[in-house]
């Protein structure tokens, strides 16, 4: 036995007619027409009822973006307001400042000096005085300059005066001689030097050291090459009964002070201060020297000079 339906929409059993069944959703009952379940799914089911509200959407979407757009333009002139106001109130008022100098400052009303004409005569004579005067000063330097520069670099030992550089053969012809005669013929380059001691009139203790050079663009013997260096020793070199001498008998080894020295040449251009004795460099520097020019003279530690170094290798004339 078959089961019992019914209609879900008039709740009337329905009538199963396998034999002379109508088509799907075509079914009669009596005199009623045939019942279509999707015209009826249709009657009570409107797909308009679900259709998506895309226009109302977009609108809240724009309403939103608006509202955002003008509270941001609200912040940026919110914050320039009050960037703007702090920078005011950290500037100082200059106009404050102005009236406050203007108060504290009086006006100084500047009035030139009256220009007084001196008489043609005093004026002319005033000129020629300063001239005078002038003049007076500049041969004053130049002698002094003269004086102290011309006899840097002369060195006299004994009776005997030389004047660096000089030809080893000035040496040789007043008694000196070399511990080694045959260094005479020795043979040197151009502009080449030789190192060695020459004895006074043949002693074998009093002694002084020289440097020699050839300024000849060939080859020249020791004997006629020129002596650009005296190094003399007052304790070591010479005797106390031979005195030694710079710059015209001024300076006398052995006997003059630092202060004697100072004197004469006025400030050393070199000072080296040391326990046993300080040294005193002059240099021939602006006075036409373009070569090694120097004289040196070393103190013991009683502050007189001991020794006498007088070096000058500019090429004799």
């Amino acid at each position: 036995m078959s089961e019992q339906r019914f209609d879900p929409m008039t709740g009337k059993p329905i009538n199963q007619n396998y034999a002379g069944q109508q088509p799907t959703g075509q079914q009669t009952y009596g005199g009623q027409q045939p019942y279509n379940m999707q015209q009826q799914y249709n009657n009570w089911y409107d797909p308009t009822m679900q259709k998506p509200k895309a226009g109302k959407n977009k609108g809240l979407i724009f309403a939103l973006a608006g509202i955002g757009v003008v509270l941001l333009a609200a912040i940026i002139l919110i914050g320039v307001y009050v960037c703007t106001t702090i920078v005011k109130s950290t500037l100082p008022d200059q106009n404050a400042e102005t009236n406050t100098y203007a108060q504290d400052e009086e006006p100084v009303k500047l009035t030139p000096a009256p220009i007084v004409e001196e008489p043609a005569e005093e004026k002319t004579a005033k000129e020629e005085s300063s001239k005078e005067e002038s003049a007076e000063e500049e041969t004053t330097v130049e002698e002094a300059d003269t004086d102290v520069y011309d006899d840097m670099f002369d060195v006299k030992i004994g009776d005997k005066v030389y004047n660096i550089p000089c030809k080893v053969s000035e040496f040789i012809d007043d008694g000196w001689t070399f511990d080694d005669e045959q260094i005479l013929e020795k043979s040197l380059g151009s502009d080449e030097m030789e190192y060695s001691s020459l004895y006074y009139k043949g002693s074998d203790k009093d002694f002084v050291t020289v440097a020699i050079k050839n300024f000849d663009a060939n080859s020249q013997t020791v004997g006629d090459s020129y002596i650009t260096e005296v190094d003399v020793y007052k304790k070591t070199s010479m005797n106390e009964d031979l005195e030694v001498k710079t710059h015209s008998g001024d300076i006398v080894l052995g006997k003059s002070t630092q202060k004697d020295i100072v004197s004469v040449l006025g400030k050393a251009d070199n000072l080296e201060e040391r326990s046993n004795g300080n040294s005193l460099t002059y240099y021939n520097f602006g006075y036409g020297g373009s070569a090694f020019q120097e004289v040196r003279y070393r103190m013991d530690e009683n502050g007189v000079a001991c020794a006498i170094f007088v070096i000058n290798e500019e090429k004799p004339r």
